[in-house]
């Protein structure tokens, strides 16, 4: 058997094994955003996601908005207090002659 035919048929069949995507979008949407959700860094979300009982899910979901409202609090007033920060300019100039030539 030639190897190009053989090559071709294994393709095939590891084409054909592969399952179909869910149909409709939002089916899709929502299997992305759950292996998002399982696999990210971002501490407390896999384990509302991974989480069986309602009660972890509930309090994890909780726990990861607060810390983020937080945050954007912390983050904006020192943004504020850094941009509103009084400061004053002083500027001084000798009264020298002018010298011409």
């Amino acid at each position: 058997m030639n190897i190009f035919v053989a090559d071709n048929i294994l393709h095939m069949a590891s084409v054909t094994s592969q399952p179909s995507p869910p149909s409709g979008s939002c089916s899709v949407v929502n299997s992305e955003l759950k292996r998002f959700g399982e696999k990210t860094s971002i501490r407390g979300i896999p384990r509302a996601v991974k989480s069986s009982d309602m009660i972890l899910t509930v309090t994890w979901w909780f726990a990861v908005i607060v810390c983020g409202l937080l945050l954007l609090y912390q983050l904006s007033s020192i943004f504020i207090g850094y941009f509103t920060y009084d400061y004053t300019t002083v500027i001084k100039t000798d009264n020298a002659p002018s010298v011409s030539i």
